[in-house]
Parts: structure tokens; C-alpha cells; sequence
């Protein structure tokens, strides 16, 4: 993030080649392209970059409020959403499954 605001105290964080603000299309374009260049073949967007922060902090142990302020949440609920999601991956079958090799070897 440092790098793309430099000494800049004001204004947009992402900016364009031409040193513009980044509009939502360049922003899905530039995500698009460095998945592909890392060999990622699912559809990344730049909400499922947001909500990969999110889970990965709660996973981390950050609380929900500390989740919230930083995503500019104004509602706990929307916050919650992302809890949620990352419960109903802890019981995912495939995570039993994960377990269960893990202990078998």
C-alpha cells in the first residue's frame, strides 16, 4: 500500500497508468490479469479479494468491531456475514476429511 500511495497525503489510493484515479473496471481488469498471470482460473473480483481480508483477519483472531472499521462497515451485520461464511467452512466435509489424513499419517 505504501508503494501506491508514495509521499501522496491526499487523494485516491490506486491511480491509473496516466496517474488517474483507478476506475472499477481497471480495478476488476488488474485483478483479472494477475490471477491469470498466476495461473488462478477461477473468477477473482475485487469483492472476493475483500472478503478473503475479512475471513483471514477473523482467522486471525481479530474482533468483529476491529473487522468492521477496518472493511468501513457501517452495519456489525454485514461484518457478520464473513463470520458466518468462515463457520460453515469449519464444518465442511472436506475439512473432516483433512483431519482425518492428517492423523493417518
Amino acid at each position: 500500500m505504501a508503494q501506491a500511495i508514495g509521499e501522496r497525503t491526499c487523494g485516491p489510493v490506486l491511480l491509473n497508468q496516466h496517474g488517474r484515479r483507478m476506475t472499477v473496471d481497471n480495478g476488476y481488469r488488474g485483478i483479472a490479469k494477475l490471477a491469470r498471470d498466476a495461473g488462478i482460473s477461477k473468477r477473482i473480483s475485487p469483492h472476493s479479494l475483500r472478503h478473503t481480508s475479512a475471513t483471514l483477519m477473523l482467522d486471525a483472531g481479530a474482533p468483529l468491531h476491529k473487522v468492521q472499521d477496518a472493511l468501513g462497515n457501517a452495519e456489525p451485520r454485514t461484518t457478520r456475514r464473513y463470520d458466518r461464511a468462515r463457520g460453515s467452512l469449519d464444518d465442511h466435509a472436506s475439512y473432516a476429511l483433512e483431519g482425518y489424513l492428517a492423523g493417518a499419517s
